[in-house]
């Protein structure tokens, strides 16, 4: 039997299966079994997994998708909580769930799939546990749509309140005809259209806060000074080579040049659109440092600004977030109510 035979019958059979596990079935050394496994799943053959196990991915064909269930307590804390909870609604609509919820969604790539939903005017991102058919999807998503336009007209309209009781005693109005107008009723929605996303094509989830943002911060409440992380530095050699051919990027450099901000890590998240630091930024009480998201696009979603509040929780920093676009109306709420500790700068 050929070697890749062999290989694609014991995944069937046994898998998922780690790499060492296919090695120890397969008799052989590292470095074959990983080329053959990495043809296989190019000729798409067998699927590999986004989860790790122990530092590895798990391999597996097609069918054996409801197997992966059982390595599900090997996710993260927080993306296991979001992984439950996902399969219990079956459905979720993204913008229903707190920040970090929205991060794991788009963690959890082997469990969670994100589907464009549109119906009428209606548009927005919903996920669905990934072994819910498309069928069963659609139905949930109908029914949750047409739950929020019911419980919407359900709303009662506002009355009018007489200021004092003793004018609600005296002034009592005499009965009148009234002609009952009957508010529109929204259509409901019978079916609804369901494109998946691409995984690529999937905005990240980012936040920030809709506050001014000062080259040097006075020593008021934007800024708690008892905790805050001495400066940090690094020797320029050590920093990776700066792209500055890129004009994004050295827009970026002559904002920190010209505010005397000093550049202590960098790297490249989307080369000539997205870049990520940390900074040690003047301030009247010293420097201060920073986590730094700097990204080039002309409307800036509540997804990216989530991406860069929870990269600054990760490395416990303060949030700056530099762009030459503008906040959307839910980015802009989202930086108001939730991300209140973030500065945006528009550059």
């Amino acid at each position: 039997m050929d070697h890749r035979e062999s290989l694609l019958s014991i995944v069937k059979e046994k898998g998922p299966l780690l790499p060492a596990q296919i090695n120890k079935e397969m008799h052989t050394n590292v470095l074959f079994a990983s080329a053959m496994l990495a043809e296989m799943v190019d000729q798409k053959k067998m699927r590999l997994t986004s989860m790790k196990v122990g530092g590895s991915p798990l391999y597996y064909t097609d069918g054996q998708e409801h197997l992966l269930e059982r390595f599900a307590h090997k996710l993260g804390e927080k993306d296991y909580r979001t992984f439950e909870l996902l399969k219990k609604s079956r459905i979720i609509r993204d913008r229903d769930m707190d920040p970090q919820s929205r991060v794991s969604l788009r963690e959890i790539k082997d469990f969670a799939i994100p589907l464009e939903v549109t119906a009428d005017a209606y548009s927005d991102l919903f996920w669905k546990y990934y072994l819910v058919s498309d069928e069963d999807a659609k139905l949930l998503i109908t029914d949750y749509i047409n739950a929020r336009l019911q419980k919407t007209e359900a709303r009662p309209e506002p009355k009018e309140v007489q200021s004092t009781i003793s004018e609600t005693a005296v002034n009592v109005p005499e009965p009148v005809e009234q002609k009952i107008v009957s508010k529109p009723v929204s259509k409901p929605v019978s079916s609804v259209s369901m494109t998946p996303i691409d995984e690529s094509a999937l905005a990240e989830f980012s936040c920030e806060p809709a506050v001014s943002f000062s080259t040097v911060i006075d020593t008021d409440e934007k800024v708690k000074l008892e905790k805050k992380p001495a400066p940090v530095f690094v020797e320029p050699s050590k920093i990776a080579a700066f792209p500055n051919e890129d004009k994004f990027f050295s827009r970026v450099k002559a904002f920190f040049d010209s505010s005397g901000i000093e550049i202590a890590e960098f790297s490249i998240v989307k080369k000539a659109s997205e870049y990520e630091f940390v900074i040690n930024l003047p301030s009247n009480v010293g420097s201060l440092v920073y986590y730094c998201r700097a990204k080039s696009k002309a409307k800036i979603s509540d997804a990216d600004l989530s991406t860069a509040f929870v990269r600054g929780q990760i490395k416990k920093l303060p949030v700056l977030f530099l762009t030459p676009g503008e906040l959307t109306k839910m980015a802009n709420e989202l930086l108001s109510k939730e991300f209140k500790s973030m500065f945006v700068k528009k550059i």
